[in-house]
């Protein structure tokens, strides 16, 4: 698995990691600039 799953999952969002993996995203750093950037990705 990717290792962004595990702070996904400590954040209690990992059933977004198929998303974020269709979006190319593949370290954690870059998930969590994606998030800082666009915070609505969390809401489904």
């Amino acid at each position: 698995m990717a290792d962004y799953t595990n702070w996904l999952e400590s954040i209690g969002h990992s059933q977004l990691g198929e998303k974020f993996e269709e979006m190319g995203v593949k370290h954690s750093n870059q998930l969590r600039k994606l998030l800082e950037d666009d915070p609505n990705l969390l809401k489904e």
